[in-house]
């Protein structure tokens, strides 16, 4: 099985808000705006308005702070990555895949795999705990055996989903 696909700073977005709510970096991004407008909550029922809005302000300071940190590192990092700058195919074998990039090749076997995961926009595939390869469901075209794209499905990333999760477990 053939694909070509690229990816996009919103795509490398949700890889980054994927991760920061899998880790243990999101209970304080949670915690402390949590507490704080559970502060101003608590401020404004005992009548201390000022305390409640420095709470709230601190509150959605902090989430807003963390969406623009992110939003702001997936667009730095797919503006300097050199890897995202063009199109990537994958061909999927019984032995391992093939990723492509211009005239550049890698092999990866299925027994170095890690885990698969998909969320709502990606398939993840990890060959190690940070390392992963990235695959977005909407800008992923299946190719024939001469390299020409199939007719579009909405579907086709479950096909590769299904394809990788059969070799891996």
């Amino acid at each position: 099985m053939k694909f070509r696909y690229h990816i996009t700073a919103a795509d490398l977005f949700c890889f980054l808000e994927y991760h920061v709510w899998h880790s243990m970096s999101c209970l304080m991004a949670v915690m402390i705006p949590v507490l704080a407008i559970v502060g101003g909550i608590v401020s404004f029922h005992a009548q201390n308005t000022k305390r409640g809005v420095i709470y709230l302000v601190i509150g959605l300071g902090f989430t807003l702070a963390f969406h623009i940190q992110l939003l702001y590192r997936s667009i730095r990092q797919a503006k300097m990555s050199q890897s995202l700058a063009g199109q990537l195919a994958m061909e999927l074998k019984e032995e391992g895949l093939v990723i492509l990039q211009g005239e550049q090749t890698a092999e990866v076997a299925w027994k170095d795999m890690g885990k698969l995961r998909k969320t709502g926009s990606l398939i993840l595939l990890y060959t190690d705990p940070i390392h992963s390869y990235l695959i977005p469901k909407k800008h992923l075209e299946l190719l024939d055996d001469n390299n020409q794209p199939l007719p579009s499905n909405a579907e086709d990333w479950k096909k590769v989903y299904e394809y990788i999760e059969e070799r891996i477990g």
